[in-house]
């Protein structure tokens, strides 16, 4: 992204450890500055994604209303353009293609990257998106 503005992020993750440390990593990026909005359901992330403007969305696939495949099929409905990178704690790589083909930008597994990586997958994410 080439303007000086935050990027717009919001987090799905109903795990408060989790969306503490990703919080934490995109603030502590040396590359752009991140904005991040956390929801800890499906139904507050689509009013969130309803109501405002995000570059990114990151999602868990697991939340207390919502469940896998169908969580990013609502996510995606409500994200419309805004591409949507999934959080897991799978490690099943057959999941991850499977995701993929459904329209994820990206799949990381939990606990398994880095800041730099989470940076990288959002920045690409945004580019692809805009083709």
């Amino acid at each position: 992204m080439s303007d000086t503005r935050a990027i717009r992020v919001l987090l799905i993750e109903d795990n408060e450890n989790d969306a503490i440390l990703i919080g934490t990593m995109l603030s502590g990026s040396q590359g752009p500055r991140f904005e991040l909005d956390c929801a800890d359901r499906l139904s507050a992330a689509v009013d969130r994604l309803g109501s405002g403007v995000y570059d990114a969305v990151l999602s868990d696939l697991r939340l207390p209303d919502s469940a896998c495949i169908m969580t990013l099929g609502e996510v995606q409905k409500a994200a419309g353009a805004t591409p949507v990178i999934v959080l897991s704690g799978y490690q099943s790589g057959e999941m991850a293609v499977k995701l993929v083909k459904e329209g994820a930008q990206d799949y990381l597994v939990k606990g398994s990257f880095d800041v730099n990586l989470l940076v990288r997958s959002i920045l690409y994410s945004i580019e692809r998106k805009k083709k």
